[in-house]
């Protein structure tokens, strides 16, 4: 009797033992699976956040490129502008001289 006792209660007790580590082991594949679940997440979250970094530069840089093609147009106006204007101020001081040289000859005469 003692012996089927000792039997039973180890039979018993090695089922809990088993229920425990089965249970044990669940949860581990649960909060395993858990983990990789949010890994995968922040992955995809770090993946478009990427993307939409990418697309923002890509758009900066295609505004700084507008920015630059109306900044070398600026200039190059400003260039034509300084050289007309220059010629005009040539042009007029020649004909100031003229007109002196005109002015002086009739006074002359």
């Amino acid at each position: 009797i003692l012996l089927a006792a000792a039997q039973a209660a180890q039979t018993r007790a090695s089922k809990e033992y088993e229920l425990k580590i089965n249970g044990l082991q669940e949860a581990h594949r649960e909060y395993v699976r858990q983990l990789e679940e949010r890994f995968d997440e922040e992955r995809t979250f770090v993946m478009e956040e990427q993307i939409r970094l990418s697309n923002e530069l890509a758009n900066e840089k295609e505004r700084n490129i507008g920015l630059a093609e109306i900044v070398l147009e600026l200039r190059s106006s400003e260039k034509k502008l300084t050289r007309q204007r220059s010629e005009l101020e040539d042009q007029l001081d020649r004909r100031v001289a003229e007109f002196r040289n005109m002015i002086e000859m009739q006074e002359a005469e």
